[in-house]
């Protein structure tokens, strides 16, 4: 997957995305979240992120995390 494969991203940029997943009700999780590490699993075609606090991981499909990530982009450059 090209994608993932060459994507470039910082963790305070992950984190600005899945703050987005979180509003468009793609995360049931109601707490901040604050990724530490992330990886994309190709077989299933998800993301799994993962935070020290609380010690859990959260998964998020493929074609959601490009909608968001598409949002993150264009929010970016709004702010510019």
């Amino acid at each position: 997957m090209q994608f993932a494969h060459g994507l470039k991203l910082d963790i305070n940029s992950v984190n600005e995305i899945l703050e987005i997943a979180q509003k468009k009700k793609y995360l049931s999780h109601k707490f901040t979240i604050k990724c530490d590490s992330f990886r994309f699993i190709f077989e299933e075609k998800k993301f799994l992120f993962y935070l020290s606090k609380p010690n859990i991981s959260i998964e998020l499909e493929m074609e959601k995390f490009i909608e968001c990530y598409g949002q993150f982009l264009t929010d970016s450059l709004a702010h510019k």
